[in-house]
């Protein structure tokens, strides 16, 4: 069977729709059935959802919860009283051999919040609105986000023998460097893909030019210079969320990779 990723390169768009705010007290629907695949993530407070029909229970999405419904999939969402909620949401339509299942609930997913707004943006930017196909980039964080939310039904990924990774294991790779708060090993990323340390070094050298080390230092402050335009929480306190300890040594490591220091990058980026 295709991977997600192959399934979505492979698709074509037909419609899609963004926001990114807070959703006021008057908001609601009720079994609604949306005829295009919807992503929901809860930046803040809670939203209350029920699947389906009447006989369900309504359950609380939470901050940090994240929800996708797959076309006509029946949903109900709404506001309890003197509540707010503040989420990404958006909705896309594909024409091709994409299939899910209709309705894949993560209550805990902040460890996807950089793919989920990156996501966001480009769809708000409208840098996808002309395109027929997805941008790779754009593609693989979707496929990404498909994936985290439907592990633990099948069986663990295992990378086959080859001369160079591909997005598959790319994506895998960037999974456990996330659960692992990016304080991870070479070996325990070879153990992720069930290869041996020697060959998987080999083989992600060839594959990206850098080493696994280098490789886990640059997604990391990538992520983190995403936060730094996207937040407006301390240089401090981004260092912490993204495992430094000392700012110091943040700020080293930043201007290794970004060319500048994190104060510079955030303030050039206003």
């Amino acid at each position: 069977m295709e991977s997600a990723f192959s399934q979505l390169k492979d698709s074509t768009w037909t419609w899609r729709h963004a926001f990114s705010n807070r959703v006021h007290e008057k908001f609601g629907f009720h079994y609604r059935q949306i005829p295009e695949h919807t992503l929901w993530y809860v930046v803040d407070g809670a939203l209350q959802i029920r699947f389906d029909d009447q006989e369900s229970k309504w359950r609380s999405l939470k901050k940090g919860g994240l929800l996708w419904t797959g076309p006509m999939a029946t949903l109900s969402a709404q506001l309890q009283k003197g509540e707010a909620c503040y989420a990404y949401s958006f909705r896309f339509g594909l024409s091709g051999a994409f299939c899910m299942s209709q309705i894949m609930l993560l209550e805990e997913a902040r460890w996807l919040r950089h793919d989920i707004a990156a996501c966001m943006e480009q769809v708000l930017q409208d840098q996808l609105l002309h395109e027929n196909q997805m941008p790779e980039r754009f593609c693989m964080r979707l496929a990404l986000i498909h994936d985290e939310m439907k592990a633990g039904t099948g069986a663990p990924y295992k990378a086959k023998t080859a001369h160079r990774f591909g997005a598959r294991e790319l994506m895998e790779l960037l999974r456990v460097v996330r659960r692992y708060n990016y304080h991870c090993t070479s070996n325990e990323l070879a153990e992720a893909l069930h290869l041996s340390p020697d060959y998987f070094a080999r083989v992600f050298t060839r594959s990206y030019g850098l080493s696994p080390r280098a490789w886990m230092v640059k997604v990391r402050i990538e992520e983190a210079a995403f936060e730094l335009i996207h937040s407006h929480a301390s240089i401090s306190e981004i260092a912490y969320r993204y495992g430094y300890e000392d700012p110091n040594f943040f700020g080293r490591q930043f201007k290794q990779v970004m060319g500048v220091s994190p104060g510079n990058y955030r303030q050039n980026a206003s």
